[in-house]
C-alpha cells in the first residue's frame, strides 16, 4: 500500500520540558490501490516516557487504540473487523528545537 494513501493527525500536543511538545491523540486512514478497503484507527495516549540520547528524543506511549477494517459498500464503507485495544506508540523528535537547530548567517 502506497504511502501517498497514508493520512495521519496528530492533535491535543503536550509540552515537556521548555522546548519540546509530543501528540497525545492520533488518527490514522488509509484506503487500499482498488478503493475497496480502508483501515481507520485512533489512539489516545494514557502515559508517556521519555527517552533521550542525541540527536534524537523519544516519547515512547501506552495508548488506547479504537478503529477497524472497512470495506466498501456502494457509497458506505462496512465494518468488517473492529480494532479496540490497549497497546503502545512513539513520537521521536531531534535533541534541540527547530528553531535552535538554524543557526543565524553572518
Amino acid at each position: 500500500m502506497p504511502q501517498e494513501n497514508f493520512h495521519l493527525t496528530q492533535d491535543a500536543w503536550v509540552e515537556w520540558e521548555k522546548f519540546w511538545k509530543y501528540p497525545t491523540l492520533m488518527t490514522f486512514e488509509c484506503i487500499d490501490q482498488t478503493g475497496n478497503y480502508k483501515v481507520q484507527v485512533a489512539w489516545r495516549v494514557i502515559d508517556t516516557l521519555v527517552l533521550w540520547k542525541y540527536p534524537l528524543i523519544v516519547f515512547e506511549q501506552t495508548a488506547e487504540f479504537e478503529g477497524g477494517l472497512y470495506e466498501k459498500a456502494g457509497d458506505d464503507w462496512k465494518l468488517v473487523c473492529r480494532l479496540q485495544a490497549k497497546g503502545f506508540c512513539e513520537y521521536t523528535g531531534t535533541w534541540l528545537p527547530q528553531q535552535l537547530t538554524q543557526f543565524p548567517s553572518a
